[in-house]
């Protein structure tokens, strides 16, 4: 998996994000090469859906999600393949950005998410996976 971190569009660079470990809940972590972020992503399947959120389970914690995280058209469904990154929020964690995701087949993961101080999510790394 290929992580580029995409803050430095001003000055026309795309750095390789280096995987460095993985947390507590399962997920990769990767930095930044040049400026130090860190971002969290986890791969799961869908285990439960309620209304409006569902959680997914990455083999050692089940992960919430909100609906209005869903990427573009995807329907959730229980046991779909999806990729997230982690939003660590003050009350814990939520995944963000969730796509669906094929195994055995090459996808891009584009425009994770960040949050930042304003509460607002900002793009911020592309993921390709190639399997």
């Amino acid at each position: 998996m290929k992580v580029i971190c995409l803050h430095h569009k001003d000055i026309q660079l795309e750095p390789t994000m280096i995987k460095f470990h993985n947390s507590r809940f399962g997920n990769s972590q990767y930095v930044c090469a040049r400026c130090s972020r860190i971002r969290e992503i986890g791969s799961g399947r869908i285990k439960v859906l309620k209304g409006t959120y569902g959680f997914i389970n990455n083999g050692t914690k089940d992960i919430f999600f909100h609906f209005k995280y869903l990427n573009n058209s995807f329907q959730p469904f229980i046991n779909a393949e999806v990729l997230f990154e982690v939003a660590f929020l003050e009350d814990g964690i939520e995944a963000i950005n969730i796509r669906e995701f094929k195994s055995g087949k090459k996808k891009i993961f584009k425009g994770l998410l960040k949050k930042d101080f304003s509460n607002n999510f900002s793009n911020n790394a592309i993921v390709n996976l190639e399997n």
